[in-house]
C-alpha cells in the first residue's frame, strides 16, 4: 500500500484505466499472482464491469461486462460488503461464463474485497492464484488495497466535482458580464436615438 500511495500522488492527468491497471499490477506483485482485476458494480447490482486488469491476466479485458453469478467472489462481495474467498472446489459443480474462464485459467484460489466510496459500495478488487491457495490473510491484505483505492476514487471524484463547479461559476460570470455589456450597449443606443430625433 505505501508504494501504491506514492503512485497515486504521481498520477494527475493519467486515465482511470491506467490507474486501475497500476493498482492491479501492484496487487499481483504483492500476492505473487498475475491474475488481478478491479471491477465496478452496475448500479442495479446485476453485473460488474472490469475497469482495470494486471499485465499478466488471462480471460478478462477492460470494459468487459459480467453478470453476477452466485459462485463469483465479486457477487459475494456485492451481497455482503465484505471480503470473500472462492476456492477451486467451489467451482466444481457450477456453470456459467465466469466459471468457464476460472476453470480455463486453472484458478486455485480467488479472493475479492469491496471498494467503498463515500459510504457506498462502488466495486471490488480481486486476486486469483493459479498455482496455490492464497494465504489465510489474503482477505485482510486485499481489503487494505480496496480501502486505499476507495479513498483515491473519492478524492478524484471530489476534484472532478470541484473543477466542474469552478467551470460553472466562470461560465455564469461570463454570461452575466455579456448580459451587462449588451444591456449597456442597447441602453446607450436607445439614448442616442432619442437625442437625434
Amino acid at each position: 500500500p505505501d508504494t501504491l500511495r506514492r503512485q497515486f500522488r504521481r498520477v494527475r492527468g493519467v486515465s482511470p484505466e491506467a490507474i486501475f491497471s497500476a493498482v492491479t499490477n501492484e496487487m499481483a506483485q504483492l500476492f505473487g499472482s498475475p491474475q488481478a482485476l478491479v471491477g465496478r458494480f452496475e448500479p442495479d447490482g446485476s453485473a460488474m464491469v472490469v475497469v482495470g486488469v494486471s499485465d499478466g491476466i488471462r480471460g478478462f479485458s477492460i470494459g468487459s461486462r459480467w453478470e453476477l453469478e452466485d459462485y463469483m467472489a465479486s457477487t459475494g462481495v456485492y451481497r455482503t460488503g465484505r471480503p470473500v474467498r472462492v476456492e477451486r472446489s467451489d467451482l466444481e459443480d457450477v456453470s456459467g461464463p465466469m466459471a468457464d474462464v476460472l476453470r480455463e485459467i486453472g484458478a486455485v484460489s480467488n479472493v475479492g474485497a469491496p471498494i467503498v466510496v463515500e459510504g457506498k459500495q462502488w466495486g471490488f478488487v480481486t486476486v486469483t492464484d493459479v498455482n496455490k491457495r492464497l494465504p489465510a490473510d489474503a482477505e485482510q491484505r486485499l481489503e487494505k488495497f480496496a480501502e486505499l483505492l476507495g479513498t483515491a476514487i473519492a478524492n478524484a471524484d471530489s476534484q472532478a466535482e470541484l473543477a466542474a463547479s469552478r467551470a460553472r461559476i466562470v461560465a455564469a460570470g461570463d454570461d452575466a458580464r455579456r448580459r451587462i455589456e449588451r444591456d449597456l450597449h442597447d441602453g446607450a443606443q436607445q439614448r442616442l436615438l432619442a437625442v437625434t430625433t
